[in-house]
């Protein structure tokens, strides 16, 4: 009986302890995601008051009209390079996951696994 008494101690205090390591990593992963928030924040303010500036400069260049429409086709160029640049990534990175998971494809094997 004794022997039951110390291992059921034995085994709350491990859930004990791995209970505050727990609540420490929780804690520890919420600070890094709200700092990770607030730095995005940051960085998409900073790329809206850069696109003001540059409108503003163009503005007392060429006009109102054609100075919006060049900061438009900037800010058009950049997000088609992101939005090309996130989708090769991502099929990249889905056919490395793919290719972990599932055998190695022969050539001429469209990838049906029955023969």
């Amino acid at each position: 009986m004794e022997t039951i008494a110390k291992a059921v101690v034995s085994f709350l205090e491990l859930l004990e302890a791995e209970g505050r390591t727990l609540k420490q990593k929780t804690l520890a992963l919420f600070i890094s995601f709200i700092m990770m928030l607030m730095g995005g924040l940051l960085v998409v303010v900073a790329f809206a008051v850069a696109s003001y500036a540059l409108y503003v400069y163009l503005s007392a260049k060429y006009g109102v009209i054609t100075a919006a429409l060049i900061v438009a086709a900037v800010l058009a160029v950049i997000g088609l390079l992101l939005i090309c640049r996130g989708s090769a990534s991502d099929t990249k990175e889905t056919a490395k996951m793919t290719s972990a998971i599932t055998p190695a494809a022969k050539e001429g094997d469209n990838g049906n696994a029955t023969k």
